[in-house]
């Protein structure tokens, strides 16, 4: 995102409180705070991912830009020109009433802050399969309780003689 050739965000987090609360995110922001030098150095990179779609270089964006005052004017005057560009159409977007009826009202969508492991577990997996999970893992448990307690008798108990002398 970059506003007004003032501060640019670059990353992976959307604005969405998924992302903004519950996943891991990571973003880097550059804030010109009034540096001419900077707030430059924005407008080149703006004008460079913008060139791009209607395919001009970033100088002719920059000069449309300056002789009309205006962005989007400049960008609906270089799509008219010949040159092919990369810009996607408008979507326009149309969905079945159905549609809505698909998703369940309790799903975990975009969450207004982080789920508790204990609800996701039940949520995705079924009582008497964690029961029989639980049951699966109680033996290897078991046995490595008896080697850690094996282990910790052998490391505290090895100086001491039959006589009873270390």
């Amino acid at each position: 995102m970059l506003i007004n050739d003032e501060l640019l965000l670059v990353g992976s987090a959307n604005l969405n409180n998924r992302s903004m609360v519950l996943d891991t995110e990571c973003n880097m922001a550059i804030d010109a705070s009034g540096d001419p030098r900077i707030q430059g150095a924005l407008a080149l990179m703006r004008n460079a991912l913008l060139a791009e779609h209607p395919g001009c270089k970033p100088e002719a964006l920059a000069r449309k830009i300056s002789e009309r005052r205006s962005m989007n004017e400049a960008i609906a005057v270089l799509l008219k020109s010949p040159a092919q560009h990369r810009t996607p159409e408008r979507p326009n977007p149309t969905g079945s009433p159905d549609s809505d009826q698909l998703v369940p009202l309790e799903a975990l969508i975009d969450p207004e802050k982080p789920a508790e492991p204990d609800e996701l577990v039940e949520q995705f997996v079924p009582v008497e399969k964690l029961r029989r999970l639980s049951g699966r893992f109680a033996l290897p448990e078991m046995l490595a309780l008896a080697i850690v307690g094996l282990a910790a008798a052998l490391h505290w108990t090895k100086d001491i003689d039959c006589d009873g002398e270390t």
